[in-house]
């Protein structure tokens, strides 16, 4: 497995949620335009704040999510610096190693 295969599927799901949020905010500036005549005003004014409040969750998730890939990406070059010790470590014994034995 390739080691930014894990960072591209991360990153693939940040850029669906930020295109999520994009949408969301899209809907309510829609939503914030002019009201009904018929629709109470507060009613209007408490969707909008709703709509307000899942676009401030959906920003919390997005800078979670990019807090964690950035643990994952971290995670991934100790890995892959562990791994690459592990091997010259090897490598090195192989040198050391009598022929034939």
């Amino acid at each position: 497995m390739p080691a930014d295969e894990p960072s591209t599927d991360v990153t693939a799901t940040l850029t669906d949620l930020e295109r999520r949020l994009v949408a969301l905010e899209q809907e309510l500036s829609a939503m914030a335009g002019p009201a009904p005549a018929r629709a109470p005003e507060s009613a209007s004014a408490g969707d909008t704040a709703a709509a307000g409040e899942r676009v401030e969750d959906l920003r919390g998730e997005i800078a979670e999510l990019g807090r964690y890939r950035d643990q994952l990406e971290a995670a991934a070059h100790e890995l892959v610096a562990e791994y690459q010790r592990l091997v010259e470590r090897l490598e090195g014994q192989d040198a050391a190693a009598p022929p034939g034995s």
